[in-house]
């Protein structure tokens, strides 16, 4: 049984959370820049933040999914800061004289900038009030930072990224405030994570004088991420029974199953962890020079849901304020994923180095032969089956026993054995040796013939249920048991 939020929340583990939503109408549609005469825009450098006015000579109009991105609404972050502001202490925490410790993630470096700059402003409270924790900070190191966020009494509200979205444990954090989408859930629940940890009242009063306790936190929700349905972050391995060999053709065939991709992300990660420089060296020689560490992060990318709608925007050249539809999305995840596997599935070459490689590098571990003693003395004619006479090319154990082919199980059955498989097809019934023999070279007749029944008698309640009848239970049961 999961472990889930609720049982957490019951047994003290975490603490529940409740969501305040602030939406503007910008937030939702976006807006116009009319060109009306004397009307100048600003732009700037989204690296440098350098500064230029140009008067518009046609309105500029831009939708709901390109703010703080192509266009940054001053207005927009204001009215929501301001919101959030005068609610605070009436309807968000009532009764509060402080702001409580609160996370904002924004949805980059220049967006961080953004927040900071307008919250300082409509709080008047100073720098150390407000203070962004990203990678390019410069005026101090983040860790130290996140230091002064979880033990001092200022800041009292940091802007993110993603920095602290996952691993940071900042305790005191009461107030999660989600300014820009997530798709992925996973990514959903780490990010609103921040705010569950539960802490000692003396501890919280360190940093919050006027908490008593911290009973719960708070999701502000300013662009709708508790609507919106989440894609379920699965583990990159999904099919975990389906062999490199196929993975490598599936794409060598133009395939583009998310599963099997995923799949071979997986793969080629767990071998480049393997490889040594040599190995490295062969594969940059086949591939063009990229290497697999580098088409396993592509092949990610390539899976990513908001990847493949930015695609299908540029693709489609959808317009500001929609959004691309489901065939236009998935076209577009197609063409990431071709892209990504690329290397793979146009240089032959690649793909088997590939497999001589994952060959050198595992074992097989044989879980499935029965091995037995043999506690007779062996006097150098060890006596043969009457069934079968072992010929130069069969294989002998170690105890002088025989091991013979898998073609010669069909005609060593009994007769009830035989009776069992006359309903299989020669086709598949070579297919079912091949099968066998590939999974076990040394198998013994015995049980050659036990695995080709039970996989008979399977394909014949197959074959029965593939023409409408029924088979009830008990005969199921009696029709596996060998």
């Amino acid at each position: 049984m999961e472990y889930d939020h609720a049982r957490a929340v019951a047994d003290g583990v975490n603490v529940d959370f409740e969501v305040y939503d602030i939406r503007t109408r910008i937030t939702g549609q976006g807006a116009t820049i009319e060109a009306k005469p004397g009307t100048m825009v600003e732009y700037r450098d989204r690296q440098t933040r350098q500064r230029r006015w140009e008067r518009p000579d046609e309105d500029i109009t831009y939708g709901a999914a390109e703010l703080d991105l192509r266009v940054v609404a001053r207005d927009q972050i204001r009215t929501v800061v301001r919101t959030f502001r005068d609610r605070l202490f009436t309807d968000i925490f009532p009764g509060r004289t402080e702001v409580p410790k609160t996370l904002v993630f924004a949805k980059d470096d220049s967006h961080a900038e953004d927040i900071v700059e307008i919250v300082r402003d409509e709080f008047g409270r100073g720098n150390d009030f407000c203070q962004k924790i990203t990678c390019k900070v410069t005026a101090a190191q983040p860790r130290d930072l996140i230091q002064a966020f979880r033990n001092s009494f200022e800041p009292r509200i940091a802007v993110t990224v993603d920095m602290i979205s996952t691993g940071a444990d900042i305790r005191p954090i009461e107030i999660v405030m989600f300014m820009r989408a997530v798709r992925s859930r996973v990514l959903f629940e780490q990010m609103k994570g921040r705010g569950v940890r539960v802490i000692d009242a003396r501890e919280l009063q360190a940093v919050t004088p006027d908490a008593r306790a911290k009973t719960h936190f708070v999701v502000v929700d300013c662009v709708g991420v508790s609507d919106v349905p989440l894609a379920d972050t699965q583990p990159l391995e999904r099919k975990k029974t389906v062999s490199f060999k196929v993975l490598l053709e599936h794409v060598a065939m133009g395939g583009t199953d998310p599963a099997m991709l995923s799949s071979l992300a997986s793969r080629l990660a767990r071998l480049d962890r393997q490889c040594g420089p040599e190995e490295r060296k062969r594969i940059a020689e086949v591939s063009g020079g990229a290497s697999i560490g580098a088409i396993s992060h592509a092949i990610v990318e390539g899976l990513d849901p908001d990847r493949q709608v930015a695609k299908a925007r540029s693709m489609f050249e959808v317009p500001a304020g929609a959004e691309p539809t489901e065939p236009q999305v998935k076209q577009a995840a197609t063409t990431l994923l071709k892209q990504a596997a690329e290397p793979i599935a146009t240089r032959p070459a690649l793909r088997h180095l590939l497999q001589d490689i994952k060959r050198r590098l595992e074992q097989i571990i044989d879980d499935i032969s029965v091995d037995v003693a043999d506690s007779q003395l062996s006097d150098g004619n060890s006596a043969q089956s009457p069934a079968y006479s072992p010929s130069s090319g069969d294989q002998v154990t170690a105890d002088g026993g025989s091991r013979i082919p898998h073609a010669v199980a069909l005609a060593s059955m009994d007769g009830d054995m035989r009776e069992s498989t006359d309903m299989v097809s020669q086709p598949m019934r070579d297919r079912i040796i091949d099968a066998l023999r590939d999974l076990q070279p040394n198998c013994s007749v015995e049980d050659a013939i036990e695995r080709l029944v039970f996989l008979a008698k399977i394909e014949e309640g197959l074959a029965q249920l593939d023409r409408g009848e029924g088979i009830p239970h008990d005969e199921v049961k009696r029709r596996l048991e060998l």
